[in-house]
């Protein structure tokens, strides 16, 4: 099992803030009918051929200036639209079956609204912004804005010390509020983390400077890099700078047994650094199966003009799914990426919400979720070089490649 979420918590003075005052207020139990008051519509139908192409579906309209990533189980959608002034921010969720008829609120709190952007769900619970409930209906809340958790433990980064630290979550709490400073346990240190992911008894993120790290969930084993090399390759040894200069790790994604990433290849450096005679600068997508050392790398797709402006990426059951800067969504089988890949639509919301300036985008600003059948994505129209971007977003679905 596999789950991911990005950075929400900020620095460490920051987020105990947000834990020991119980930013998060909620009011659940609006099941069954609900007025939704305009924030949501009907949508228009597609119209844009790329989409029409690919299948896709509108299924729901959201008119509101703060939209969340999504966040995906067996059964449900879900995302936090909102954003007035001193208003709650209502939890929506719906049957991705039949996402309209289905839409309703099941909960909503006043929490830190520079994070709500970010919706994640790991091992059964929901969490954003100072919020963890049990999905579907948001039962059994605890404050606490961990940046990843698993069935027994919440983890999150202290951006003050740069440490990442774990708490067991039964013993984490006072009441409904979270205390994990209190009772903290290091995992890892001198760490710059961007986004985590959790499988087998590892825990993986980007770091700022040193790419691709993974240590065990417990700290039992000192913080390991990828090489990025030609081979798989984990070494406990520091890259420092000189991979950040040469070599910028964009994102990355678990998916089987391989570990993903986007890759920046910054200048001729970097085929040293790679172990490539062929890399020229710009940007690629490889994969190395994370747990075979020694495992040959392979390239999933490189020297392609439509990754050249790649910002974020999805892997699951091995489709690929990337956005680039000028809002293009596209997708492929990782197997035959060249001769499989195809454009889903345009103005994704991952793209268009990124600010140019921000040169590692975190995981909270995507909004793309996937399942065994289908590609859930935000689009909204908006101009990227400015950030202007209108407060209409379309929840959209496209159906997954048949692989």
């Amino acid at each position: 099992m596999m789950n991911r979420i990005g950075n929400t918590a900020g620095n460490g003075s920051r987020f105990l803030g947000l834990v020991l005052s119980v930013t998060a207020i909620l009011a659940v139990g609006c099941t069954g009918h609900v007025d939704l008051g305009g924030a949501v519509s009907r949508p228009d139908p597609i119209s844009d051929d790329r989409e029409l192409a690919s299948q896709t579906t509108n299924l729901a309209k959201v008119k509101a200036p703060l939209v969340s990533s999504l966040a995906i189980d067996e059964n449900f959608l879900y995302f936090i639209a909102g954003g007035a002034p001193a208003q709650p921010l209502p939890l929506w969720r719906c049957r991705k079956s039949d996402c309209w008829d289905t839409l309703t609120i099941v909960a909503s709190h006043y929490g830190d609204r520079a994070s709500s952007h970010h919706l994640s769900l790991n091992a059964g619970r929901l969490g954003s912004a100072g919020l963890l409930c049990d999905a579907p209906g948001c039962e059994n809340r605890i404050g606490g804005p961990f940046e990843i958790w698993d069935e027994s433990f919440g983890y999150w980064f202290d951006r003050d010390l740069g440490f990442i630290y774990r708490c067991e979550l039964a013993d984490c709490r006072t009441g409904t509020v979270a205390h994990p400073l209190l009772k903290r346990t290091l995992v890892a240190s001198r760490a710059e983390p961007r986004d985590f992911n959790l499988a087998d008894e590892q825990l993986y993120w980007v770091d700022g400077i040193e790419g691709t790290m993974r240590t065990k969930v417990d700290g039992s084993t000192p913080a390991e890099r990828l090489t990025l090399g030609n081979v798989t390759a984990w070494t406990s040894s520091r890259a420092g700078l000189q991979l950040a200069g040469d070599v910028t790790v964009i994102d990355i994604e678990l998916d089987g047994p391989y570990i993903y990433a986007a890759l920046r290849f910054r200048n001729q450096n970097a085929n040293q650094v790679l172990g490539c005679d062929s890399c020229a600068p710009g940007i690629a997508v490889a994969r190395w199966q994370r747990s075979a050392a020694g495992a040959p790398r392979e390239w999933v797709l490189m020297n392609d003009a439509d990754v050249t402006d790649l910002i974020h990426l999805r892997v699951f059951g091995g489709e690929v799914i990337w956005g680039t800067a000028n809002g293009n969504l596209w997708s492929c089988v990782a197997d035959h990426c060249s001769v499989s890949k195809r454009q889903i639509g345009v103005d994704d919301a991952t793209s268009k919400v990124i600010p140019k300036t921000i040169a590692l985008p975190s995981v909270e600003w995507q909004f793309v979720a996937v399942d065994e059948q289908a590609i859930f994505w935000l689009s909204v129209p908006c101009d990227p070089e400015v950030l202007e971007c209108s407060q209409s977003w379309t929840l959209k679905r496209t159906p997954r490649i048949a692989l």
